[in-house]
């Protein structure tokens, strides 16, 4: 007996042992949006490859799992921007992370902190994995490289905002945040921040999910608060890589996708920062796209 049908069957009897039953298997088959859109996007050259985002083998993971071109990525923005650890990525949410950054980030780092961001942390990229990391729950966008949490930014002065410990924070870690979670409530089709379920209380998790009933999940509602005027430091160093530094973006809208619903922009006018409930006592439900 091979070591991967032995692999399967301990899986199997497990899933069946707990009568809870696997919401994803061997024998499930990836939607065909899913290749259809990363051929799409590379085919408009949403990805530029270059020595910091790289084509690696097809990954044809668990079930279900994997991506037809995977990248491996190690800073956005043409290297403005490094990514710690290097993340395993498809190419529509690199084209979007890489919007997202210039479009919203960017400007919010300018804004708040006189700096731009030169790096971020990521806590997950590509990950075969139900949502939530529970094995009974339905499978995560993860498992396709069409997410990415992220736990913390770095600036060109060297100063670390970190979710978990600024969600609640000083006035400008904390602005630049809900600015951030607010800019990614347009770009992406799932943002769950501090606030959203116990699961997300230390990172900013954004997926590209395809809903038919929903198709934007934005939690908790954005209430980014009005900047500061601020006049831009110097930095003490050149963004990660040399690269030339990105400009503030003029004022005004985020890149919102044509597909939207308004409601979910007319959101994003309120000004006071949220308050995030408490952790339930209990499990939360699902959401999903974690």
């Amino acid at each position: 007996m091979t070591r991967g049908v032995f692999r399967y069957l301990v899986a199997s009897l497990v899933c069946v042992g707990l009568l809870s039953g696997c919401r994803f298997d061997l024998f499930d088959r990836r939607e065909p949006w899913r290749a259809e859109a990363e051929e799409k996007c590379i085919a408009e050259r949403g990805v530029e490859v270059s020595q910091f985002v790289e084509p690696v083998k097809e990954i044809s993971g668990r079930g279900v799992c994997g991506m037809e071109h995977p990248f491996r990525v190690t800073a956005l923005n043409d290297g403005i921007v490094e990514v710690q650890p290097r993340a395993t990525l498809a190419c529509p949410m690199i084209r979007d992370l890489n919007l997202w950054i210039s479009e919203v980030v960017q400007p919010a780092a300018l804004a708040w902190m006189g700096q731009p961001v030169v790096g971020i942390k990521q806590m997950s990229s590509y990950s075969c994995r139900g949502m939530n990391g529970s094995a009974t729950a339905k499978i995560s966008e993860h498992a396709f490289g069409n997410a990415l949490d992220i736990g913390a930014f770095t600036f060109a002065d060297g100063r670390e905002i970190t979710v978990k410990g600024n969600w609640r924070g000083p006035n400008e870690a904390r602005g630049f945040l809900l600015q951030v979670q607010a800019g990614a409530c347009e770009v992406f089709t799932t943002t769950l921040a501090p606030g959203s379920n116990i699961f997300h209380y230390d990172h900013i998790h954004v997926d590209l999910m395809r809903r038919a009933n929903r198709p934007i999940i934005c939690q908790p509602k954005p209430q980014p608060m009005p900047p500061p005027v601020l006049v831009a430091r110097q930095p003490a160093q050149q963004p990660f890589f040399g690269q030339v530094q990105p400009q503030a973006a003029p004022q005004g809208g985020y890149g919102v996708r044509e597909e939207m619903a308004p409601q979910e922009s007319e959101d994003l006018e309120a000004q006071q920062p949220p308050q995030a409930p408490a952790a339930p006592a209990g499990r939360p439900a699902e959401i999903a796209g974690a």
